[in-house]
Order: C-alpha cells, then structure tokens, then sequence
C-alpha cells in the first residue's frame, strides 16, 4: 500500500521540539511515512528521537574556521539537494527558511512536493537587530512561501490576523496551539517534586524557604530572568527555579553571578534541560509558574508559550506578562495574574497573592481545572488533523 512520504525540515538540532513533534504525531497517524531534517555536527543519518527518524547534516560544511557567511551559503545549498533527494510528497518548514529550502528543493521537478509553512513565532517581528533592508526581503520570502502553501499553521490569533493582514490573505493561518496532552495529576508526584524542588533550594538558602515559583524553558536574554532574581528576596519564604537549556556559557556566568550577590544570594536555584516527559514533574511540583517575558520584539508581544499550557495542564497558577495573546487565557480563564513584566511591584504583588492570598483570586482552582480541559493536545490536534487529511488524500491519488 503507498504511504505518503512526508519530510520536516529544521535548520535546529531538533532535541526539544515539542510543537514539531505533536504535528508529526497527527500526520503519523494518518498513515505517513515521515522523516526529519535536522542540524548535527556532521552528517548522520538514521537518528531515532521520540520515534521519528531524523537524518542530520551539518551547518559548517566548510569546517569551524571558515567565515560564518560562506558556510551558511555552503550548507543552504547543500540542503537544497539533500532534500531533493527525499522525492517527497510533503514538506513541512520549521520557519520560512526551511520551507525555502523544501519550495527550492522543488525547482525542475515534474512531482512537486506539497508545502506546508508551521511558523512557530511571528517572523517580521522576531528579531530586533534585522536592518529595514533585512525585514523587507524577509517579507518578500514569507509571503512568496505563504502563497505557494498548501495551508500556514501560527500558534495564536493575533499572528494569524496580522499574517492575514500583511499578505492580503483570503483565509487567515490555521492557529493551533501547542497544548499538551491531558494531564491526570498525581499528588503524590507533585509533593516529590515539591519537596525536591525546596531540597535544591534549601541547600545554600540563608532561610529556610517554603515556597518555590517557576521559570522553565530556554534561558536567554530578554526572557525576565534577571528581574526574577532580583526580586526574588522580597517575597517571604520563596525561592526560584530556574529550569532549562543556558543558550551561551557567557550568560549562564552572568546569571549565576547576580544570584550569587546581595540579597539574591541562595534564593536561587539552576537546573539544566530535563527531557520532555519529566518538565511536567517540576511544573507540577511548583507553587507559581513565571511568564514575565518583556515585549523586546513584536513576536514576544504575540507570544502562547508552551510554558504557559503546560503549567495549565499541571494546574499550576501563573504570573504572566499582560499581553493581548496570552492575557487571553489567564484573564479569560481566570488561571493567575498578568502584569506589566517591567515593574517589579506588580510581579511582586502578584507572586503573594498567588501564594499568599489565593481566596482574593476567584476560584482559581477551579478555573484550572476547567482550562485543561479545553487545552490540551486531544482537542488542538483535530483542526490540524483535519488539515493535513486533505492535502494527504490529494498525494494518494
């Protein structure tokens, strides 16, 4: 029986990716043959990660040493013919260069691949050091791309509308959320955790502290780490864990160095990456989850984490930033506190009242409880399950 053959380019190293993953897992299920591109050191092929297969090549084919630019224009074209020679019936792109990579891997074919855009952030808006010349080429390629797609799958309204927008589409994006799966709590696990969790922190504390607030996720600059550190100290008998991958060495120090002074000093604690499956033991495990990313690029201002999902589904209130996609749901739901990411007496207050005075937040306990229910991954997934049926049965016939 023919399968479609269907391939997902990532320019990453394709470790983490969850969203990816859960798209992978509707098309699997409707009968495809999937295969994963993805960065590696070298080239190797035949990776089993989660299930999937992912072939590796490298970004540098050029070695270490030589200048950044030529081998990103080295390896570009290497891309190109490795994904040619998949012979794919569908290629989904990661971000719009790796769709560029799937639409030119295409050029001269007489079976084109089908091509599906899964934009994970809004693109225009992402990065703030893009010169205008930049931006607007960057323009030009996304919304070629978008035009030449079967469908474009955004993680929120806003992005969906301004796309839209932008592009004059007829139809808006797709919006699907990365929720996860649902989620049946295990108290006891959540207490190991807890417990754990003060354990790490208690370790070096001045005091012995009761409460811990969570930021997990990648760890880089602009995510508000650094204002949760500072004031961390002035909220009674609370420590923060910060969980998740240092982007750079450099960083890392210099997070650990504000930690290690003043006030902040053994109120802080730092966890690597775990694997996917065991996050959700220290979301659970944690008395306040923390989203207080300022809006340093548009993409952040339309920003639906995954953080935020998964601290629903592990019924974990949050202090979130009050943007209009993510305010969404926690004021719509009534699942925690948005404040201005910038001003440490609101996330101050709010992290007390979470922990201090949740009877001032209307049934809060319940409003989870009830959010997880709409969130979660069985019901994300129809709308794109429905999506990709179509354009599965126009490969098969």
């Amino acid at each position: 029986m023919k399968k479609t053959k269907f391939l997902k380019i990532c320019i990453g190293d394709w470790s983490n990716a969850n969203r990816d993953m859960r798209e992978l897992s509707v098309v699997k299920e409707l009968g495809a043959d999937i295969t994963v591109m993805a960065k590696g050191e070298e080239d190797v092929r035949g990776d089993l990660v989660n299930g999937f297969i992912v072939d590796r090549y490298t970004t540098r084919p050029l070695g270490a040493s030589a200048p950044a630019v030529l081998n990103r224009a080295f390896s570009f074209l290497q891309w190109v013919g490795h994904a040619r020679k998949y012979d794919a019936d569908i290629i989904s792109g990661h971000d719009f260069v790796a769709l560029l990579i799937g639409d030119l891997s295409n050029v001269g074919k007489s079976k084109k691949a089908k091509l599906v855009y899964d934009s994970h952030e809004f693109e225009l808006g992402r990065n703030t050091n893009r010169s205008p010349l930049k931006t607007q080429i960057v323009k030009l390629i996304e919304g070629y791309l978008i035009k030449r797609s079967e469908f474009t799958v955004v993680v929120g309204d806003s992005i969906a509308k301004e796309l839209q927008r932008i592009y004059k589409m007829v139809e808006a994006p797709l919006v699907v959320r990365n929720t996860p799966n649902h989620l049946e709590i295990d108290k006891t696990k959540s207490e190991i955790y807890h417990k754990k969790m003060l354990e790490d922190l208690n370790a070096n504390s001045p005091e012995e502290l009761e409460h811990v607030i969570l930021y997990h996720g990648a760890v880089s600059q602009n995510r508000g780490v650094e204002r949760l550190i500072g004031i961390i100290p002035q909220i009674p008998k609370c420590g923060l864990y910060v969980l998740g991958h240092m982007v750079t060495p450099e960083y890392e120090k210099q997070l650990k160095d504000l930690a290690d002074s003043g006030e902040s000093k053994g109120r802080v604690y730092f966890h690597p990456a775990v694997p996917l499956d065991e996050v959700m033991n220290y979301v659970q495990g944690s008395d306040c989850g923390m989203i207080t990313i300022p809006a340093v690029t548009k993409s952040y201002y339309y920003m639906m984490p995954n953080k935020l999902f998964e601290n629903i589904q592990a019924e974990t209130p949050v202090v979130s930033s009050n943007f209009p996609e993510i305010s969404s749901i926690v004021d719509g739901y009534g699942i925690g506190i948005t404040v201005d990411p910038e001003n440490d007496e609101e996330i101050i207050e709010a992290v007390k009242r979470i922990l201090f005075e949740q009877e001032s937040i209307p049934n809060l306990k319940e409003n989870l409880k009830k959010a997880k229910e709409d969130l979660c991954w069985e019901k994300e997934q129809l709308k794109l399950k429905e999506a990709y049926s179509g354009i599965l049965d126009m490969t098969l016939r």
